[in-house]
């Protein structure tokens, strides 16, 4: 069977689609009930027709576009048994990522990126550069802060931020 099946997948590289043996690999033990035919694996990779950038594995996805009827059969092979015997290589687990800017505000598109992880390191104290953190709310925080030392009898003292940095090493 294997022997047929790469000879039609070899025996003429203008193939299109529908002359692909439609041979699926379906396994029912997956929770998705995951099938891929050849026909899938040609589709994706002729999707990839004006894909000039390069994956992690570096191979721009024009040169896969250009070779996809000679990697379409072993490719399906590898992704079959990968399937059957519930093995994912880190290989098939690695993408690129890339944003496009298509408008507005690059700066915005950065902020929502790294907003998330930024607000797990400040501390709620920190009020400044975040949104929906005013100046206000600080001022209504501090005060809060002063009232409840000086209920408990405590002073609270000031000082200049830089009176306290040491400018020898400037």
């Amino acid at each position: 069977m294997g022997g047929a099946l790469l000879y039609c997948i070899y025996a003429n590289t203008s193939t299109s689609t529908k002359q692909l043996p439609d041979i699926p690999c379906y396994h029912s033990h997956l929770s998705s009930n995951c099938e891929i035919n050849l026909i899938d694996v040609e589709n994706g990779l002729s999707s990839l027709n004006n894909a000039k950038s390069a994956g992690p594995d570096g191979l721009p996805g024009t040169l896969l576009f250009n070779i996809r009827y000679a990697i379409c059969f072993p490719l399906w092979l590898i992704f079959c048994r990968s399937l059957k015997d519930d093995i994912y290589p880190s290989s098939f687990k690695m993408s690129s990522v890339i944003p496009i800017f298509k408008s507005g505000d690059k700066s915005d598109l950065v902020l929502k990126s790294i907003l998330p992880f930024v607000n797990t390191v400040l501390m709620d104290e920190q009020y400044g550069f975040r949104p929906q953190w005013s100046a206000t709310l600080n001022l209504i925080a501090f005060n809060n802060f002063v009232l409840d030392v000086v209920e408990q009898g405590s002073l609270v003292g000031f000082t200049k931020a830089f009176d306290r940095v040491d400018h020898s090493h400037m």
